[in-house]
């Protein structure tokens, strides 16, 4: 497969939508007729996101999924003693 990306990204936040442009890799898969890099093939964006919310439920409160500081020692929702 020598083609390249087929998303469409911009450099940075400070350009905004006047330098958009494709992106310069080499794709590795084809989903529904679009080729992809690995960076934003669209099943592995779905897997990061269920491992990082795995890993923010891990570290949330127990009662109210509110995100908690390791050093707090209540949540502030609901008022929680933590361990």
């Amino acid at each position: 497969m020598d083609k390249q990306c087929s998303v469409r990204v911009a450099p940075s936040e400070a350009w905004g939508a006047f330098n958009i442009h494709r992106c310069r890799n080499k794709a590795i898969v084809e989903r529904n007729g679009k080729s992809y890099c690995k960076i934003h093939d669209p099943e592995y964006i779905k897997q990061k996101d269920i491992d990082r919310e795995e890993k923010r439920l891990a570290n949330a409160c127990q009662k109210c999924l509110c995100d908690i500081k390791r050093w707090w020692n209540y949540c502030p929702r609901c008022g929680e003693k933590l361990k």
